[in-house]
C-alpha cells in the first residue's frame, strides 16, 4: 500500500514531495487520488500544494511539519544539486 511505502521510504515529520514519489509503475494521477484518500483518512497532511508529511502522534495530537524542514528541503537541496553540477 502506499501508505506503508512513504513511511519506510520519508519517515514521520519530514517533508514528501509528490515528484519524489515513485511508487511501482504507477502514474502520477493515481498517485494524486491516493494522496488525496490519505489525507480524507487523515494518515497524511498537506502542508501545501505538492508536499504532504506523515504525522507523528504526540500528547497534544498530530504533530504539525517545521516550517524550517520544508525552506531546507526546497532550497537547500535544490542549491546543492546546482552548486554540485557543472556547467559547461
Amino acid at each position: 500500500m502506499l501508505y506503508e511505502y512513504l513511511l519506510d521510504t520519508f519517515g514521520t515529520n519530514e517533508p514528501i514531495s509528490v515528484s519524489d514519489i515513485k511508487y511501482g509503475g504507477y502514474s502520477r494521477p493515481w498517485i494524486d487520488k491516493e494522496l488525496s484518500k490519505l489525507c480524507k483518512s487523515k494518515k497524511i497532511v498537506r502542508y501545501e500544494r505538492g508536499i504532504y508529511y506523515i504525522p507523528s502522534q504526540t500528547p497534544f495530537g498530530a504533530s504539525v511539519l517545521n516550517p524550517n524542514k520544508i525552506i531546507k528541503y526546497k532550497y537547500m537541496i535544490d542549491l546543492q544539486y546546482k552548486c554540485n553540477t557543472k556547467k559547461e
